[in-house]
């Protein structure tokens, strides 16, 4: 009876050890078992995406994230979901990363996850050079001050966006705010070369 439990485990103790390929091997052997005789089969399938992406295999890690998400995002665990859109991201498939970011973002505004996720779904809209929902993404983090980490880096992102956009006083607002109110932020020194930068553009380097 302890079987089951036992390759679960050891896939467990090579994973917390670092050693992802013969974690993955435990796992799969977990998950080769019959359905029957395993009740965590998504935590296994979950921790062999973990593999996957650890490894650097991010199509395959894409792939079983997305499996999982769709079986466990209505119970309220939507790790596998931000793990997923950030894996489509790496293998270059970014409407499917705001797919399922998008998903967290309209639905799980109270998950620790949120703040992140709606930070990288800004940032790949500005990939995307969707700058209207980049600068919608970043404002909605603002009026939100609870996560500080976030507030600095969507000024910073939004002094960026406009800086691209050829907006440099709107930029430089952005830059100048994140270096005045949040001088020990390690944003700042991004905000004091991107007021360089605009100055530069703007042929005032004595500025």
């Amino acid at each position: 009876n302890e079987y089951p439990m036992a390759l679960f485990n050891l896939g467990y103790c090579y994973f917390d050890m670092g050693n992802y390929q013969v974690a993955k091997s435990w796992f799969e052997k977990y998950l080769n078992l019959q359905p029957s005789k395993r009740d965590k089969t998504m935590e296994a399938r979950t921790r062999l995406a973990d593999c996957y992406y650890m490894s650097k295999d991010d199509e395959r890690a894409a792939e079983i994230y997305e499996d999982v998400a769709m079986r466990t995002f209505n119970n309220g665990d939507i790790y596998a979901t931000f793990m997923g859109a950030m894996s489509f991201g790496l293998i270059a498939q970014p409407q499917k990363k705001i797919s399922m970011l998008g998903t967290i973002v309209n639905d799980k505004q109270n998950s620790g996850f949120y703040h992140r996720a709606m930070y990288e779904l800004g940032r790949t809209y500005v990939q995307e050079e969707e700058y209207d929902d980049a600068v919608g993404c970043f404002n909605t983090l603002l009026s939100d001050k609870s996560d500080s980490t976030y507030y600095t880096k969507s000024l910073l992102e939004l002094g960026m966006v406009h800086s691209n956009l050829s907006k440099y006083d709107q930029a430089l607002g952005y830059f100048m705010s994140l270096v005045e109110k949040y001088p020990l932020s390690g944003d700042v020194q991004s905000a004091l070369a991107g007021i360089e930068s605009v100055y530069q553009l703007l042929h005032k380097p004595e500025e």
